[in-house]
């Protein structure tokens, strides 16, 4: 076979996987739009002369309920993937975000933004209950974590979308803006087959056969469905009971362990807090070099950047040495963050004052997005037994969204109590201990199918 005809075939052949990571990436960028959105509008609504203006008590209130949001969508997409799998869950996830821009794009007082930003939460949850889950179904081993790390980019993307759009839209505008991708997500969501351990989960063999050759274009399509099907089988309990009887087993509760606690690095390595603060602290900071609110703009360019390059690392290089690489860069520059306020507070001026902590926020996106943005999505997807799945996913979408929640409601207290230079001491120490938790605890993933992984946990 010459060259183009090889490149031709393997462009069909990665197409409708590619297509699926695309579906997935509309979410992630609405979820990133959600997490920034606080940033530039909340700024704008307690300002004097606001259209809809907001006390601060009210603009702490539309930032938080977020994640209040997520944590009823946990629950509800748990319940979503179990009942009807992950790709229908998928497509449900546009529902609940779809109407959280409308109440936007009708807001008229802070009741309107409060149900707005609950429902954007349900969005939230349902979505981590089912994407990673969906991609990890439908992807082929040798590109599972790339296709995944390709979806989690959305994040980035739509952080710095958020920044742009809240500094030159109005409220309405990004909201009718932010609302297409829905119906876009909802068109491609109708358009795909269900996954394929799905279908063999309700009995519809013959779809699932066809789904298999949809997504893979594999030649094997017998070998690969006799596979997805010793999976289910293996790991299928018919009752919730039994399924949570499966928690008792060690390689379960290995896995269910070792999603939270990357979840919970993840989270508590102060992402919300400079992601919501970053011009306060620059502010704070006493950095002027560069205009703080363009710094945030930079900052999460950056992050897209960054992710575009790492796409394809996960399956090169595997996920636990990236994660190593992750906490250690991510704990250096908040090292580096709260040594810049001791010498601030101690009085010491010297020639890096002003660009340190630019430097430092820099050096956090780049790492944080490289290891701890993306492999707690990579490896949720990768882990699970299927009879667990949407429970175990759960478990671990309540754990993102308590230490989320913790994190950025903690962060001002803190800061109030102990001064900036500590609190982001404390996230330091917290994030680097996920280097010594990813050398003993964390297996490695990369390039093995779903079963494989499994057939790991349970030797180990």
């Amino acid at each position: 076979m010459s060259p183009p005809t090889n490149f031709v075939a393997r462009v069909k052949k990665l197409y409708p996987q590619a297509l699926a990571a695309f579906a997935v990436w509309i979410i992630t960028a609405q979820i990133g739009v959600m997490c920034v959105w606080s940033s530039p509008y909340l700024a704008q609504l307690t300002a004097p002369g606001s259209p809809l203006p907001l006390t601060l008590t009210e603009a702490s209130w539309v930032a938080s309920l977020l994640y209040l949001g997520r944590l009823v969508g946990a629950f509800l997409g748990a319940v979503s993937v179990s009942w009807l799998g992950s790709k229908k869950t998928t497509l449900i996830t546009a529902i609940p975000t779809a109407l959280g821009w409308i109440l936007m794009i009708a807001a008229d007082s802070p009741i309107w933004l409060y149900a707005a930003r609950i429902c954007l939460g349900l969005g939230f949850g349902f979505a981590y209950s089912c994407f990673a889950l969906y991609l990890g179904e439908v992807a082929a081993p040798e590109i599972r974590g790339s296709l995944v790390s390709f979806a989690v980019m959305g994040g980035p993307v739509g952080n710095f979308l958020a920044s742009v759009t809240g500094s030159n839209m109005s409220l309405r505008a990004s909201s009718v803006t932010y609302f297409v991708p829905c119906v876009l997500l909802v068109i491609l969501m109708c358009l795909l087959p269900d996954s394929p351990h799905h279908l063999v989960k309700v009995g519809n063999f013959e779809a699932a056969r066809k789904s298999i050759a949809w997504y893979r274009g594999s030649e094997k399509v017998e070998n690969e469905l006799e596979e997805v099907t010793r999976f289910v089988k293996a790991t299928g309990a018919a009752s919730f009971m039994e399924r949570m009887a499966e928690f008792r087993l060690r390689h379960v509760r290995r896995a269910t362990v070792l999603v939270m606690m990357l979840f919970a690095f993840m989270q508590l390595s102060g992402l919300n807090n400079v992601l919501f603060y970053m011009e306060i602290i620059l502010i704070r900071g006493k950095s002027s070099v560069i205009q703080p609110s363009n710094v945030v703009s930079y900052v999460l360019l950056c992050s897209v950047v960054v992710a575009i390059i790492s796409i394809g690392l996960y399956d090169k290089c595997g996920r636990r040495i990236l994660m190593m690489v992750s906490a250690t860069g991510v704990s250096i520059s908040l090292v580096g963050l709260g040594t810049h306020f001791i010498l601030q507070e101690k009085g010491i001026v010297w020639v890096g004052s002003q660009w340190l902590p630019v430097a430092t926020l820099f050096v956090f996106i780049t790492f944080f997005v490289i290891g701890l943005g993306s492999i707690p999505s990579i490896v949720s997807s990768e882990v699970y037994a299927a009879n667990i799945k949407s429970v175990a996913c759960c478990i671990a979408n309540l754990t993102a969204a308590g230490a989320a929640f913790f994190a950025s409601k903690s962060y001002q207290p803190l800061v109030d109590l102990f001064g900036e230079a500590y609190v982001f001491y404390g996230h330091a120490i917290i994030t680097f201990m996920a280097v010594p938790y990813a050398v003993f605890y964390m297996p490695e993933t990369k390039g093995k199918s779903l079963q494989q992984i499994q057939d790991d946990l349970i030797r180990k």
